[in-house]
This record gives C-alpha cells, sequence and structure tokens, in this order.
C-alpha cells in the first residue's frame, strides 16, 4: 500500500477519474428487466401448462435462472442504479423477493450497512467470512465455505441470516423495525395467496416442488458470488474508499456475463463507488487499475473469470 501521506492524493483522483461514470443508468436496466421478465413468462407457461416432463423440466430451470438475475437486479435498485427511479424500483423489488419469501425492504436498508462496513466493522450483515480468531472453532464449515454456503445453506440460509441481521441490527436504524413489519407481512400474504391459489388448483405439490428447486438453484447461486466477492479479502487501509477497493474482488468477464450479472463482477469499484451503474463498472475499473498502477499500489484483488474463482475457493 503507498505511504499515508500519498493516500489523498490517490482518494482524489481516484474521485475525479470516475466522476463522469456516476450518474443515470442508462436504458440497458430496462432491456435487461425486460429480457428477464419474459424469461420467467415462458419458464412459467412451460412449467405449469404442457403435460410433458422435458418441456417442464426447462420450464423450471428458466424460472429459477430468471428469478436468479431479477433478484440480482433488486440489488441494483438498493443503490438507484438499476432505472434511476427510486420507487419504482423499490415496489420491484418487493414483488420480486416476497413470492421466494426475501426480506426486501430490510436487505435494502442492510446493505447500505455493508457498504460502510465490509472489512471494517464485525456487524457487516453481509459478512460471509468468519471473524478472526474463530475459524478453528467452526471446522469443516470454515474449510469448505462452498460447500456449506452453496449447497446446505442456500436461499434458505440467506433469509434466515437476512432476517437475524435486521432484528439484531434494528437499534442501528429505526427503519429496519419497520420494515421488518413490512416484509413479514408482506412475504406471509404473498405465500398465503400463492398456497391457496395453489391448492384451488389441486397442484399444491407442483407449486412446492418449484419453490424448493428455485430456493437451491438461486440460493446457492446468490451465496456463491457473495463469496468470490469476499472471501478472503479482508483489507485494512488508511482510507475507507481504499479499502473498499481492497476488500471485494475484481472478475473480467465478457460483457454479456457483466450485462446479466447487473456490474457484480466489478465488485471491488462498485463498493468503493456504488453510484457507477453496472453498464459502467468494466471501463471504470479499467481507469482504477491504471491509476493504481500509476501509484504504484498493489493491483485490485482479481481473477481472470468465474471458474477461477470457484477453483479458489473449492
Amino acid at each position: 500500500m503507498a505511504a499515508f501521506s500519498s493516500v489523498p492524493s490517490v482518494v482524489k483522483a481516484l474521485r475525479h477519474e470516475l466522476n463522469s461514470l456516476s450518474g443515470a443508468p442508462t436504458r440497458f436496466g430496462y432491456l435487461r428487466l425486460l429480457i428477464l421478465l419474459l424469461t420467467l413468462a415462458l419458464g412459467t407457461f412451460l412449467y405449469w401448462v404442457p403435460h410433458f416432463l422435458l418441456l417442464r423440466a426447462i420450464g423450471l430451470f428458466l424460472i429459477a435462472a430468471a428469478v436468479t438475475f431479477l433478484l440480482i437486479a433488486s440489488h441494483e435498485a438498493c443503490h438507484g442504479t438499476l432505472l434511476g427511479l427510486p420507487a419504482l424500483e423499490f415496489v420491484f423489488s418487493l414483488l420480486i423477493g416476497w413470492p421466494m419469501a426475501w426480506p426486501s425492504s430490510s436487505y435494502r436498508l442492510l446493505h447500505l450497512r455493508h457498504h460502510s462496513w465490509n472489512s471494517i466493522d464485525p456487524r457487516d450483515p453481509e459478512r460471509v467470512q468468519p471473524l478472526p480468531g474463530t475459524l478453528g472453532s467452526l471446522g469443516w464449515k470454515a474449510r469448505h465455505p462452498l460447500w456449506w454456503h452453496v449447497f446446505v445453506l442456500g436461499g434458505i440460509g440467506l433469509i434466515v441470516h437476512t432476517f437475524h441481521a435486521s432484528f439484531v441490527l434494528r437499534s442501528t436504524d429505526f427503519r429496519l423495525s419497520r420494515c421488518l413489519f413490512v416484509d413479514l407481512a408482506g412475504i406471509a400474504v404473498t405465500q398465503a395467496l400463492f398456497l391457496a391459489l395453489a391448492t384451488y388448483l389441486h397442484c399444491l405439490p407442483q407449486y412446492l416442488f418449484s419453490w424448493i428447486v428455485v430456493e437451491r438453484l438461486a440460493g446457492g447461486f446468490l451465496q456463491l458470488r457473495a463469496l468470490i466477492e469476499h472471501w478472503g479479502l479482508a483489507a485494512n487501509c488508511p482510507h475507507p474508499i481504499l479499502t473498499q477497493l481492497y476488500a471485494s474482488s475484481t472478475i473480467h468477464v465478457p460483457n454479456w456475463v457483466n450485462f446479466f450479472m447487473g456490474g457484480l463482477p466489478y465488485h471491488s469499484v462498485h463498493h468503493a463507488f456504488p453510484a457507477i451503474p453496472a453498464s459502467a463498472l468494466p471501463a471504470a475499473t479499467r481507469r482504477v487499475e491504471a491509476l493504481i498502477a500509476s501509484y504504484q499500489l498493489r493491483p485490485l484483488p482479481t481473477y481472470p473469470s468465474y471458474w477461477a474463482a470457484i477453483r479458489t475457493l473449492a
């Protein structure tokens, strides 16, 4: 890390370099939502209408994929970088989250805490790595984070953890208590409506099976991306922006992957500059990498691909 005296100039240069990339999202947010909603509609049709096992399997896979990437899009809604319409994005996140029992309203507030506390405060609600000194007591879980988080905890683990974090941290933000109530009520009503409809149509087993499959697939994928973005990347730098850059990962991916992943592959720059929309994050990352190299800072934590990151975790 650069000498402390050079840190202010580094941070000033970073802000100046990226200032032009912050701002309103582009039309790609609308395009991505359209593609994902059409995929969800097609998957729903294939799963529920044809009486053909292969088509139903394809339909269920499409539903799981669409839900996964719609939940990723709801992450951008937390920052207002999806459509640039905060009220609409909030409603969107609720409509996507509640059918999967995801506490979207609470997560919105917790995620902002995560951006402030990542690698700084042990109360970070999205911390995936155990605190120093506790690894030995966790045993198999700590030695095999990929298997524990992705295949055991999955979506249920994310849901339970988010509710628990909201309850524990409610004293840090008076709005969390209200959000907890809104999420519990919204999830209860949404699930009751879906269960009642499935019971009325005599297809309750099919509905429960689809929910569990989507929970396993979507939850496992979301757990995986969280591990890739933060596991083993604790940093303690002399400025919060530098801490976030070095406590998060960068994965160089094709533009189409970044399109569906909502900028998450370029997590270092996203964490340090969350106002930059997903479509601009690859360019922003290139600028940051060039600038920190010019100041002779160590490179950002980087993987050449998602596969390389998974192999590292495994």
